[in-house]
């Protein structure tokens, strides 16, 4: 008798280890639930940074303070001229919200080319040096220098960047397409980024150029995170 009781305890609980119907359906829901889960937030981070990386491609925005500009620009120059301290309020990329903005430009192409016999003589002297310097090579690739101060916005792309031609000191601003009009106290500018429109197309395939492309004092917001305004008037050190 002794031994048949064992033999019976020992069945009941190998019986109690084994998970019964409803146990193993809660376990596979749970599991699945998991993954699923799992699944869409690495979806909602892929379409997060494809959304900020899309965004990088323009600059869209208002101006409002004095000013006089007009000007274009199309990959390999610019030619603009003039000088505006103004509000802006719009989007560079992924910096949205207001800044203030003083741009000083200039490039004269194609009136640069009268100045080119100028290269010839530019050893003779300093008009000459000067004239074919700045009327000729300044002139006909263009050139500008922004500062920006006074940030509520969600990112701070730079405060300060020079650009001549298709450079620029922010890497992911060169060799630019845009147009930019401003007369006395209003305007607006466009802008298209061809090589953050490359980052956003590879992207797609697992590549992040961003680092590369920043401002080396950008400050952004984080690529998986929501916006965050970030309230800042600190100048540049000299």
């Amino acid at each position: 008798m002794r031994a048949l009781a064992a033999v019976v305890l020992c069945a009941s609980a190998a019986l109690g280890a084994v998970p019964q119907g409803d146990d193993l359906l809660v376990d596979a829901l749970a599991s699945g639930r998991r993954v699923s889960l799992g699944l869409l937030g690495r979806v909602w981070r892929f379409l997060a940074a494809r959304s900020l990386d899309l965004l990088d491609v323009a600059e869209v925005n208002l101006a409002v303070g004095p000013g006089l500009k007009a000007g274009v620009e199309y990959g390999a120059a610019r030619t603009t001229l003039g000088l505006v301290q103004a509000e802006r309020f719009g989007f560079d990329g992924r910096q949205v919200g207001a800044w203030v903005e003083k741009n000083a430009s200039f490039g004269i192409l194609p009136a640069s080319l009268v100045f080119a016999p100028c290269e010839l003589f530019r050893r003779a002297g300093e008009p000459w040096h000067s004239l074919a310097l700045y009327g000729f090579e300044m002139g006909s690739l263009g050139a500008e220098r922004t500062e920006r101060q006074g940030f509520a916005t969600t990112a701070i792309l730079y405060r300060e960047a020079r650009m001549a031609g298709p450079w620029h000191e922010r890497p992911g601003d060169i060799a630019s397409f845009g147009l930019e009009l401003h007369l006395l106290l209003v305007g607006g500018r466009m802008r298209v980024k061809p090589l953050e429109a490359v980052d956003f197309l590879v992207g797609f395939l697992g590549i992040d150029l961003d680092p590369a492309l920043a401002h080396p004092e950008e400050e952004a917001i984080g690529r998986n995170r929501g916006p965050r305004i970030i309230r800042s008037d600190r100048q540049r050190s000299p």
